[in-house]
């Protein structure tokens, strides 16, 4: 009765485009072989209470991860199969196809595939605390069984669900695996059938009116009333708002009738249209019944029901978002609440202006379009745009790059460049977008350090860079006597050896 460990392939469709929008036929999807794409070295490892639980919360973990992992990064493409990973323990392989640039820009770019793994752990959900939303729906008169992966509503003692248990699916069977998880349900179809099985406890409620006697069929979990032989009548009350019209013996005496006389027929007891779906019986006087659609949805062809209203798409973290530059920037995703997401496969499209991922070298304004596809309406997609200001930040005020030593790169922020490069007699400018360094009087150069082209990123060298001359002095050598000058000598005077003096 569990469920078996699956490793499952989920596709998710994310297309970046540069130029236009492309509406994609799932029915033409390529999916690339999983053998051939290379596995980033590590995935993500949830229990399954914590595991993603929805499409956007999926698409936001395999962005960020490629985006943080994979440098200079021109677009990812996804495809999702529209099956939640939370409801399936397991291994599931994410499959992303990336398009990036070379590392020599002029090689133009190169495309890769990329295999991402999410581990999925089973909870007990027959054990959580009555306010986990993943706790059980079993009714009090079966019993939860926890199941690798789910659970199941059992009856005990062998005992069997009453007629029309589990949405109608359930009627006369032990437990809810075999008619609640068919391969046509969906998690919310499953949560409603098992909240709907009920086990037999009391099969005789007392509702049959005298002088029936209420029979017990085990078999099936329901009774019937019978009624005394010379009788007519279903041994019950007739039913609120019932047609007196259709009584089989109107003129009947009170004293052989046994309950209401009218013939009750449920022309969709054990019918199943599909999700988002309701029987509805045929108008009195006529055999049958039809399959509708519930109110607000509407039915297309070969996707079955779907809301008539468009999903709604709510970007998460700021708009417009502001990101300093040489920082980097962090995709937040968005909500896509879509009740048609387990109709069929779904097709996420993200389109930025510009590479964002990793390094922000420039100044500037960028968006991000978030596009998901509703083939049912016209335009068949809805949209939502994000904007990000890129603004100046001053290079100068971040830790100065050291001197590198033989062929190590210099330590960089977030983009290779951003640390300044002046030699220690100059001093450091802000500039709009870049920076400059300033050699003091008498001195001529540009104030850098030698710096290489390659090692500059998507940032490049600074404008003033003129090939890192640094700061040389120009000036004359300047000559300053010191003390005071000119300098007087003082000598004494020779006395001779007859008392007279000297004079030199």
């Amino acid at each position: 009765l569990a469920k078996p460990l699956r490793h499952e392939t989920l596709i998710l469709r994310w297309i970046l485009f540069t130029t236009s929008l492309l509406l994609v036929n799932c029915s033409q999807l390529v999916v690339p072989d999983i053998g051939a794409c290379s596995k980033l070295d590590t995935g993500f490892t949830y229990p399954q209470d914590k595991a993603p639980k929805d499409i956007s919360a999926v698409l936001t973990l395999v962005t960020k991860k490629i985006n943080r992992e994979i440098t200079n990064v021109l677009n990812v493409e996804v495809n999702y199969d529209g099956e939640d990973i939370q409801s399936v323990v397991g291994d599931h392989d994410v499959i992303a196809s990336v398009k990036r640039l070379e590392e020599d820009a002029d090689k133009g770019y190169t495309t890769q595939c990329f295999n991402i793994t999410f581990t999925i752990n089973d909870i007990d959900e027959c054990n959580l605390d009555k306010s986990h939303p993943m706790r059980h729906q079993c009714h009090s008169t079966s019993t939860c069984v926890n199941t690798h992966g789910s659970y199941m509503c059992q009856c005990e003692g062998g005992q069997l669900a009453i007629k029309g248990a589990g949405t109608g699916l359930c009627s006369g069977e032990p437990t809810t695996s075999p008619c609640c998880e068919g391969p046509a349900s969906t998690p919310q179809s499953r949560e409603s059938c098992r909240a709907d099985f009920r086990c037999p406890v009391d099969l005789c409620p007392g509702d049959c009116v005298d002088p029936a006697t209420c029979v017990s069929d085990v078999i099936h979990g329901t009774y019937h009333c019978e009624c005394p032989d010379n009788l007519v009548g279903t041994g019950k009350r007739c039913p609120k708002g019932s047609d007196r019209a259709r009584k089989l013996l109107p003129d009947l005496p009170e004293d052989l009738r046994c309950g209401c006389q009218e013939r009750v027929v449920d022309p969709c007891a054990g019918v199943s249209c599909g999700p988002n779906a309701l029987c509805v019986g045929a108008k009195t006087g006529e055999a049958g019944h039809s399959c509708e659609c519930r109110p607000g949805f509407k039915l297309v062809e070969k996707l079955g029901c779907v809301d008539e209203r468009l999903p709604t798409l709510r970007l998460r973290c700021a708009n417009p978002m502001v990101v300093s530059q040489c920082g980097a920037y962090d995709e937040c995703g968005l909500e896509v609440l879509d009740e048609n997401a387990e109709v069929y496969q779904r097709s996420v499209q993200i389109d930025y202006s510009r590479p964002l991922g990793g390094c922000l070298p420039e100044v500037g304004h960028y968006h991000v379009n978030y596009t998901v596809e509703t083939p049912w309406t016209n335009p068949p997609f809805v949209r939502v745009t994000r904007h990000v200001e890129v603004v100046d930040v001053d290079e100068c005020a971040l830790p100065a790059a050291p001197i590198p030593t033989g062929d190590d790169p210099a330590p960089s922020i977030n983009c290779p460049g951003c640390r300044p490069r002046c030699v220690p007699e100059a001093t450091c400018e802000n500039t709009i977008g870049s920076y400059t360094c300033r050699c003091p009087k008498c001195t001529r150069g540009d104030g850098f350090l030698p710096l290489e082209d390659s090692k500059m990123g998507a940032k490049g060298l600074p404008p003033d860079y003129s090939g890192g001359s640094g700061c040389q002095d120009v000036c004359p050598p300047e000559i300053q006597v010191l003390g005071q000058n000119p300098k007087i000598f003082r000598v004494p005077r020779c006395v001779g050896i007859g008392g007279g003096s000297l004079v030199p």
